[in-house]
This record gives C-alpha cells, structure tokens and sequence, in this order.
C-alpha cells in the first residue's frame, strides 16, 4: 500500500521516514511535499491508501486538505502530526476526516502503532471491495455522484447525532438507487462505501461495533439488496441512540471517572470549560462537586499533575526545558518556568544544576 508524507519542516518528515517501520507494514512511501497544495497535487496523482499530515503548513493548512479528501470522495487513512498547541485546531480536523493523531516530538512506538492499524483498516477495506460477492462492474457516473453525497450527508448526520435526517437520507438513497436502476451490483457498492463510513464513524467513540453490526456483510450477501440497505440504516440509527445516550447529562457525575480522564489528557489544552464539556455537565456544577470531592479546584489539580511530570523529566533526562514544558502542556516557556518555580521554589533549570551538583 502507498503512502504520502505531508510536513512543512524537514527534519519532521526525515523522522517520519526513519523511525517507521514500513517494509515490516508492506507500506511504501510514494513521495514527499513541504506545503498544502503541494501535498494536495501528490495525493491527485498517487491516490495513496495512507497520508501522514501536519496540521499548520503554508499555501493549505491540514483541515482544508482533510475537507478536500472528503469532498472528492479520495479514501485514504490520515495520521495528523501536531504539536500540543494545535489540539483543539486538530480535534476539528479529527472529528471530520481524520483516522487518528499522534504529537510531536513524535514517538516511534506511537508512530508504527498509527501505521499499523491504518494499514490494517486498508487491507479490511480493500478485503471487501474485492470479494467476489461485492466486487462490482458498475461503470456509472451518476452512481459514483450519488455514493459520494450520500457518504457526505451521512457523514455529517452522524456527527450532528441526527436520527430523523439520517433515517430520511437513508429512504431518499433507497428511492434514488432505484429510480437509476443500480440493480444488485451498484447497491452492494453503496452500501460497501457506507458500510466503511459506520466503521470509521464508531472507531473512536467507544461503542462496541460487534454489539451493533450484528450482521455482517458476508451474512448479508443473501439478502435483496434493498433489505441490506435498510438493515445498515437501522444500525446507523442504533450507532446515533447509543451515542445520544452517552451525551445526556448524567443523574450523578462520577467524579473519579472525571480525575482519570484529567490524569489521561493533562498535557492537552485542558480547562474546566473543556472537562465539563467531556462530561455534559456545567462548568459550575462541574466545578463545585470537584472541589467538594477532592478538595481542591480543577484548575490546580491539572498544574500539579503537570509539575508533577515536569519535575520527573528534568531529574531523569536530558530534554531541554522547552521541550519539557511542551511535553506537560505548555508553549510559553515563561509562563512554565513561573509556575514550576512557584511550585518548587526554583526554576528547572535551576533544579537540574542542583541535583547535576548532587549526583
């Protein structure tokens, strides 16, 4: 399988290349671009199964050429590589298009385990557009068209949790499939598309896809085509009330659950704001029971677990301040430095020296 690397500093794009592990994978890099439209004309005529992408890049940021890759239809995996001040900026990025992301500096491990299961999700793909019972002759324009709005809408339906649209786009899909006359073979390849679409769509939202698709396409392939749709439709649904239920406020925050995501996600931009957002809670209610749980705020809770962390690396590494501060969650290295001191009572670098002197 092919894959693009599409990163505007070159000492990213080297590490990319070397800390891979893509004869191991069966991935062969392509090609390389250090800007936007650059890596847009790369990915038009490569067609890769695979695109490594960097968010903040000159002539066209990361989400617009995510937005473009979903708009044409192109079906390839996207591993964005940021830096912690674009997380929000690449949480959008993620939500639309993206397969998953991983931070810069950039780790080996995390690298070649966002490789590998992207090209694990390509072969799975790939597996069943070439099944005999699926693999489809069907040279239609106006199919193609159709196939890729419907991916759009649907995409977006999920997203926005809407069960009467989707429900309604999915009625639309089966009246217009059957006015083109697609017949068997054209329905089988929407509902391939769409099928990959509820796949992507439930990876990172915690819902249990073999609790949902419990009929499968191979299970499926024994059924009037009009039917397979219709039953992918339910499942579309059932994906939408599962995630409904998830987003409705809870009777009783489990604050714990709220300290463990705090403790998953404290080198991210975590607010209060943020938090209570994850929990479908209000900031002020969120605000009061941690207190009254923990007895402290949420905001001092987050600074000591990145001081916490802080103190960690600069006694037992060799990264430089900067980089340490980004690692906890902070770009301003003034402001980290400030508060480390006001923490420990001495600066991290003045940390460093003192116990340089000790050992």
């Amino acid at each position: 399988m092919k894959a693009v690397i599409i990163d505007d500093e070159v000492w990213s794009r080297k590490m990319i290349r070397s800390l891979g592990r893509w004869e191991e994978l069966g991935i062969t890099i392509v090609g390389e671009a250090e800007d936007g439209i650059a890596g847009w004309e790369l990915i038009a005529a490569e067609r890769p199964d695979i695109v490594l992408l960097d968010m903040r890049m000159p002539g066209m940021e990361g989400t617009e050429l995510i937005r473009r890759l979903n708009e044409r239809g192109i079906d390839a995996k996207v591993i964005v590589i940021s830096g912690h001040a674009d997380f929000q900026y690449t949480k959008h990025a993620i939500d639309y298009k993206a397969s998953t992301y991983i931070l810069k500096p950039i780790d080996e491990d995390e690298l070649n385990d966002a490789l590998a299961n992207c090209a694990r999700e390509v072969r799975k793909r790939d597996a069943l557009r070439n099944d005999e019972l699926l693999t489809v002759h069907y040279e239609n324009k106006e199919l193609t068209e159709l196939t890729s709005r419907a991916k759009r809408e649907l995409g977006r339906y999920l997203q926005a949790v809407d069960a009467h649209a989707t429900d309604q786009a999915f009625r639309k899909l089966r009246e217009e499939l059957s006015g083109l006359g697609a017949g068997e073979a054209g329905v089988r390849k929407v509902y391939v598309e769409l099928y990959l679409l509820l796949e992507e769509y439930l990876a990172p939202s915690g819902i249990s896809i073999q609790e949902l698709a419990e009929r499968t396409l191979r299970t499926d392939a024994d059924v009037e085509p009009d039917e397979s749709l219709r039953r992918l439709g339910d499942l579309y649904l059932a994906a939408i009330e599962r995630e409904s239920d998830r987003r409705k406020p809870k009777d009783k925050l489990d604050l714990e659950e709220v300290r463990k995501y705090i403790d998953r996600h404290y080198d991210e931009p975590i607010s209060l704001e943020t938090v209570a957002d994850a929990f479908y809670v209000s900031k002020e209610y969120l605000s009061k029971a941690f207190k009254a749980k923990f007895g402290g705020n949420l905001t001092d809770y987050v600074i000591g677990l990145r001081m916490g962390k802080a103190k960690e690396l600069v006694c037992s590494s060799d990264l430089k301040i900067k980089s340490i501060a980004q690692a906890v969650g902070y770009e301003d290295v003034t402001y980290f430095n400030r508060l480390f001191k006001s923490h420990y009572g001495e600066t991290p670098g003045g940390m460093r020296d003192r116990m340089s002197v000790a050992h």
